[in-house]
């Protein structure tokens, strides 16, 4: 179980907020306290790349990596956001933070922005693919463009970045690849078919690309029911949902087991409603 992974913790909240058209709204990350941060050095002397890594799933797992001494490489959209998150990673303890905002939904930028990364490290350690969009829509209606938007934010892009990075990775002593999928991954959801195919089909390629790399590179789903974060919103009181924090927790159980170990699917599935995503 994710959740008992790693040491206990105090959950402290600190509140980011994001705009998104004109609506705001207030995003809370759990940040994980201890006694003393991390001693483990999971991570240290690693170099991991973190997409959607402004907000939300992205943010916390970019600061558990910091704390567990990591290089880090964050993505987003949004350069302010970013560079804030690239603060907190810096007083986690991140032995290095490189901001690069990019826009996902752009083939070209992220191929541009995985050549940069290869060209200034020559490879990186640790891949986690953590943007990614959430809307209800019908099935057979509903703007496509929108659609097709969606699914090339969910899919397309990590699939890309992926095809980039990965090469090196195995050629360099091997690495982690780590996507952010969903139980809408695993399961059928009414009125959220394109959101479900979009985590289907990163689920699917995972376990693909998965086989294969074997030997090479550890390819990592991880499927939260519906999380505490910006894609969220509104969706339910937020306290009853899965936290962000626990997605980030799973995301380091990996470099807790031995390197022939591959927990290839973590599903985090919501202990008091059964429901939904």
């Amino acid at each position: 179980m994710a959740r008992a992974v790693g040491a206990r913790v105090r959950a402290a909240k600190s509140s980011l907020e994001y705009t998104r058209g004109a609506r705001k709204v207030a995003l809370v990350v759990a940040q994980q306290t201890s006694t003393a941060v991390s001693s483990e050095g999971l991570l240290k002397g690693k170099r991991a790349l973190v997409t959607g890594a402004s907000r939300g799933i992205g943010a916390c797992i970019a600061i558990n990596f910091a704390r567990e001494g990591a290089q880090l490489v964050l993505v987003a959209r949004t350069k302010n956001d970013l560079e804030k998150i690239g603060e907190e990673c810096t007083k986690a303890g991140a032995e290095e933070v490189d901001v690069r905002p990019c826009s996902l939904m752009d083939g070209a930028a992220v191929q541009k922005l995985g050549e940069a990364v290869l060209a200034d490290y020559g490879h990186v350690d640790v891949l986690v693919n953590a943007a990614g969009i959430f809307e209800y829509s019908s099935a057979l209606e509903g703007d496509i463009d929108a659609a097709d938007e969606l699914l090339y934010l969910n899919l397309n892009s990590p699939i890309r970045l992926t095809r980039v990075l990965a090469p090196a990775m195995a050629e360099n002593g091997g690495g982690d690849i780590i996507n952010i999928s969903s139980v809408a991954g695993i399961e059928a959801y009414g009125n959220q078919a394109v959101y479900a195919a979009s985590k289907h089909g990163i689920t699917g390629w995972s376990n693909s690309i998965q086989q294969e790399l074997v030997g090479k590179v550890r390819v990592i789903s991880i499927l939260p029911a519906k999380t505490n974060s910006s894609m969220s919103a509104g969706r339910g009181p937020p306290e009853e949902m899965i936290q962000p924090q626990d997605v980030a927790e799973a995301a380091l159980l990996p470099f807790r087991m031995t390197s022939k170990a591959c927990p290839s699917e973590i599903v985090i599935r919501n202990a008091v409603d059964a429901g939904g995503t």
